[in-house]
């Protein structure tokens, strides 16, 4: 009785293996392409362009150099007078860091997105 338990139970397993592993083989390409290039790579030219102008309108709308904010700068002047401006400052630092972060993340995409601008050659005429 037990082997027969343990037969059937065998045998559900095995056909329940291509199911689970479907899901797991359905983001692998081929060698040294990752899931975010083969997606681009099924995306046309003005897809790729429209996201490139977004990714760098919003590059160009995080804040720069911390010093030449004048609202640190002001801060600081404040700061002069009543302390608990010099608050202000930590709080934009830190900000500005975590928008560093992000920039590196809006770089790297960029560059996939020229790169596969460029694998199409969507700019040649």
């Amino acid at each position: 009785m037990s082997r027969i338990l343990f037969s059937s139970l065998l045998c559900s397993l095995i056909s329940l293996a291509p199911v689970a592993t479907a899901h797991a083989f359905s983001t692998i390409t081929a060698p040294g392409i990752s899931a975010q290039e083969f997606a681009d790579a099924q995306r046309g030219c003005r897809e790729l362009y429209r996201e490139t102008n977004v990714l760098t309108a919003r590059l160009n709308g995080l804040p720069g150099n911390y010093w030449a904010d004048p609202r640190n700068q002001a801060a600081v002047a404040a700061g002069l007078v009543i302390t608990p401006a010099f608050y202000y400052l930590g709080y934009s630092a830190s900000r500005a860091y975590l928008s560093a972060g992000e920039k590196t993340g809006l770089y790297q995409r960029l560059g996939q997105l020229r790169g596969a601008l460029a694998d199409q050659r969507c700019f040649v005429n």
